[in-house]
C-alpha cells in the first residue's frame, strides 16, 4: 500500500498577500496556515481547483528573488477579463496566481529502500527513499520532517543497491 503527503506549491508570500480560493471563486482556507494545510485541502476537499489571487501591488511587493522564476498563469486589466480567463464565476475574482499542491511520500518500500509489489515482496530493480516512498508524517507534513527518514533510508537503499553492507 502507497502512502502520501501533501504540500502546496506556491509562492507563500502570495498567499499572504493574496486570497486562496475554489473553483467557485469562493474563500475556504485562512491564508497564513502552514501551506502543507492548504494542499491538503485543495487535494481532498476542492478537488484541486485552487487559485491564490492577488493584484500587482501583491505581487511586487515579493522580493523577486522570493518568487523563485514563477509567473501567474493569468493576468487581466480587469475583474471581468480575470474571472473568464480563470473559469470563475462572474463576480468571484479579484487578481490571480495559480496553485499546485506536491506529493510527499507513495512507493511502499522495506527498509533497505527496496519498492515492493501489491503484496509486499520487493521488485527487483527499483529503490525508493525520502519523499519518493512511504514516509513517516501520518495526516500531515511540518516542514524539514523528511530530512531524517530521507537521510537514513537513502544511505540504506543506496548500500542495499550497491550490495555494501550496512
Amino acid at each position: 500500500m502507497a502512502t502520501g503527503q501533501v504540500g502546496i506549491q506556491t509562492i507563500p508570500g502570495y498567499m499572504t498577500r493574496g486570497i486562496v480560493v475554489n473553483g467557485h471563486g469562493q474563500r475556504f482556507i485562512n491564508e497564513d496556515v502552514y501551506p502543507g494545510l492548504v494542499g491538503i485541502e485543495a487535494l481532498y476537499r476542492q478537488g484541486m481547483d485552487v487559485w491564490v489571487v492577488l493584484d500587482e501591488e501583491a505581487f511586487e511587493d515579493v522580493p523577486e528573488a522570493e518568487r523563485w522564476g514563477l509567473q501567474p498563469p493569468h493576468v487581466a486589466e480587469t475583474v471581468a477579463e480575470l474571472e473568464k480567463g480563470m473559469g470563475l464565476p462572474e463576480g468571484a475574482a479579484v487578481g490571480g496566481d495559480g496553485a499546485a499542491v506536491f506529493t510527499l511520500g507513495g512507493l511502499a518500500t522495506d527498509d533497505e529502500g527496496r519498492v515492493r509489489d501489491r503484496d509486499g515482496g520487493p521488485i527487483a530493480g527499483p529503490y525508493a527513499a525520502g519523499r519518493a516512498s512511504s514516509g513517516l508524517h501520518g495526516g500531515g507534513y511540518i516542514s524539514g520532517t523528511s530530512l531524517g527518514p530521507g537521510t537514513c533510508f537513502g544511505r540504506r537503499a543506496g548500500c542495499a543497491a550497491a550490495g555494501a553492507q550496512q
